[in-house]
């Protein structure tokens, strides 16, 4: 059920598929030559899952020096070929990595060049002649300072199996998205292949969003991974680290962006709001007071940021409105003040741990008067769920779900109302999303 690897060297279980002419191809799972001839002939390798890391590949004989071979990575089979999927951020495919095969030599990829996400590597010749391909190997490089990936100081088994396959699922994922700090995702691209060269937090590690492609902080994804990473792993260095971050990038008039180095993105009140989210939620988990302490002071110009944006009808008034695959974010959204309420909250018990009861109280009482208000205005009890804005038609997942999980509701009607009305947008695959703009997020061009 542990997707995780017990060993940082993984070897591919099967080989996919082959293309043009390529001899024994079987043989390069045991350690034996199998013969790639002519150009353009390929053997697709499949390691089972998902995996990340850097590549090695060992030759044997060839046919002449200088025999050029690509190695092209995909995470879907659909996607196998010549040509890796797409993770560098620019428009079109990343292309594929080329070395030199030596005979009886070896070629490992260049630590920028890892892929932190696929399931499909294609090797091929890219010359005329032939090489003997002996081994492929994968140096895991998730989780760094791991020696055994699959060693989780938590575990959970119950008697559904649906339930410990999600489970597991989102500890693997978490695993793959904690990287170095130093190996995330560069921006501009490159022109061609990809670059993961890039620091994007700061200490040894950090915990990021999109292992393959984004490989930066983004403050939203933290809501849904730092609960997950203290639940397998309770390793919360890396989330240290991305909150660390976060703050460092903050502006002078106390606006944390909605995405770390290398963008540093401006303009989202509610990825802003996670960020203060977090902390309370880090300091629940670690009680690291030496590190609250040295983030008092910018975590309290965070909140007085967003809390002059709470209007009179005391709900906070977006007017920063980038979010994730969201469309008609902005004014008395109920997902951002539900996200508020939950800050202001964890804030008031943070203030009372630094001795500030009044700087507690007033935080305690703000998030009680948006409650109120969400209530009153968001409201709508002929659907039984919130509205997205008070004059708005949408009844959105987001900004329910979140009403629910952090206790903006104000009875356990409305919460049970609330979830029989988010299940009719369940389908086969999952559910419809009635506030998705897109299905995945844009390039960060979009966004300048």
């Amino acid at each position: 059920m542990n997707y995780s690897p017990t060993s940082r060297t993984l070897k591919p279980t099967a080989v996919h598929r082959t293309s043009g002419s390529v001899a024994d191809p079987q043989n390069v799972l045991s350690g034996q030559p199998t013969r790639i001839s002519g150009s353009q002939s390929a053997i697709t390798l499949d390691f089972g899952k998902e995996v990340g890391g850097l590549a090695t590949l060992s030759f044997g004989a060839t046919s002449a020096s200088g025999q050029r071979v690509g190695l092209a990575f995909s995470e879907s089979s659909l996607y196998v070929g010549n040509n890796s999927d797409r993770s560098s951020g620019r428009d079109g495919e990343d292309g594929a990595l080329y070395a030199t095969a030596s005979a009886n030599g070896t070629y490992t990829m260049p630590t920028a060049r890892q892929r932190g996400g696929f399931r499909y590597l294609t090797v091929f010749l890219d010359s005329s002649g032939w090489v003997d391909l002996k081994g492929v190997s994968l140096e895991f490089t998730a989780a760094p300072g791991k020696a055994d990936p699959a060693d989780y100081a938590n575990y959970f088994h119950s008697s559904d199996d649906l339930l410990n396959r999600i489970w597991y699922a989102g500890a693997y994922t978490v695993q793959l998205n904690t990287i170095a700090s130093h190996q995330g995702r560069a921006w501009p691209p490159p022109a061609s292949e990809w670059d993961n060269g890039a620091t994007v937090g700061v200490g040894d590690s950090v915990l990021v969003d999109g292992a393959k492609r984004d490989r930066t902080v983004w403050p939203g994804d933290l809501g849904i991974a730092v609960p997950t990473q203290y639940a397998y792993s309770s390793d919360l260095t890396s989330t240290r680290n991305a909150l660390t971050t976060m703050y460092n990038a903050q502006s002078a008039e106390g606006e944390i962006p909605w995405s770390g180095p290398p963008f540093n993105l401006a303009g989202s009140d509610t990825y802003h709001t996670w960020t203060l989210l977090g902390t309370a939620t880090y300091y629940t988990y670690t009680a690291d007071r030496a590190w609250l302490d040295s983030e008092w002071a910018d975590y309290k110009r965070g909140m007085a940021f967003i809390i002059n944006k709470i209007d009179g009808n005391n709900l906070l008034n977006v007017t920063r409105t980038q979010d994730w695959a969201r469309s008609g974010q902005g004014g008395e959204n109920i997902s951002a003040n539900a996200l508020l309420y939950a800050a202001l909250k964890g804030g008031a018990t943070l203030a009372s741990v630094k001795g500030d009861s009044a700087l507690s109280a007033s935080w305690a009482d703000k998030a009680a008067a948006i409650r109120t208000a969400a209530n009153s205005r968001l409201w709508d009890a002929s659907k039984g769920m919130y509205k997205d804005n008070p004059t708005s038609g949408l009844y959105p997942q987001d900004g329910n779900s979140l009403a629910v999980w952090y206790g903006l509701t104000d009875s356990a009607a409305k919460a049970k109302s609330i979830i029989s009305g988010l299940g009719k947008n369940w389908g086969i695959y999952g559910p419809t999303t009635p506030s998705g703009a897109a299905t995945s997020r844009p390039s960060p061009a979009a966004w300048s």
